[in-house]
């Protein structure tokens, strides 16, 4: 799937990921593309980052997603936060100070 939550706003982007998400609970497999980092958080077991053509990062999204390579990737700065809601726990990226990086 290129993109599947492109031009949605918030409540279908929600309801679209959710589905995408069933899908994989019944055994599909999702090969889904996006340039939303919490999209990887909250519903991947594994993400394959390409930039300038080649693979920068692959593996489980908590283990290779993190604000450097977010920086470099997107120019923006970011701060990963782990979180925690009962018995939910999955990080989020949350831009700092607007998020425009200084660097670019």
């Amino acid at each position: 799937m290129d993109e599947p939550t492109a031009n949605l706003d918030y409540g279908n982007q929600f309801r679209v990921m959710c589905r995408i998400s069933d899908l994989a609970k019944e055994g599909y497999s999702i090969i889904l593309s996006t340039h939303n980092p919490d999209h990887a958080f909250l519903y991947a077991n594994r993400t394959l980052m390409i930039y300038g053509g080649r693979v920068i990062a692959d593996g489980a999204p908590e283990e290779v997603l993190d604000a450097q390579l977010i920086r470099d990737v997107y120019g923006v700065d970011v701060h990963i936060e782990d979180y925690h809601y009962s018995s939910r726990r999955h990080k989020l990226c949350i831009p700092i100070d607007g998020g425009v990086g200084k660097h670019r």
